[in-house]
């Protein structure tokens, strides 16, 4: 495949139904079926969600001696994220709670 690309233009060489796909919100192109979602953006949105995941349960922010309203503000998103699915309810309890069992260490 050379040259400047077409979305839907058929590409019977690379079997049948085959055409050529242009992804409108990055700049990849492939060879694939028609409606075949770019697995580049896929893929971009899954590491991107699995980056959100990674900092609403582990923020380095909380080795630091954040105080009570960042902690608040910190449940708050967490409770968000488990709304848009982004996390289980069971991921953030496990996280509140090893932050409640650093911070009770911490004052001993």
């Amino acid at each position: 495949m050379t040259g400047p690309y077409v979305d839907g233009v058929p590409a019977p060489e690379f079997g049948p139904g085959m055409v050529v796909r242009v992804c409108r919100e990055c700049p990849a192109s492939w060879v694939g079926l028609p409606d075949e979602p770019c697995g580049w953006c896929a893929d971009r949105h899954a590491r991107m969600v699995d980056e959100e995941r990674r900092l609403l349960l582990y923020p380095p922010w909380l080795r630091s001696d954040a105080g009570a309203g960042a902690l608040r503000a910190w449940a708050e998103r967490l409770a968000r994220a488990v709304q848009a699915g982004i996390i289980t309810h069971a991921e953030a309890r496990r996280a509140l709670e090893r932050v409640q069992s650093r911070r009770l260490r911490r004052a001993r």
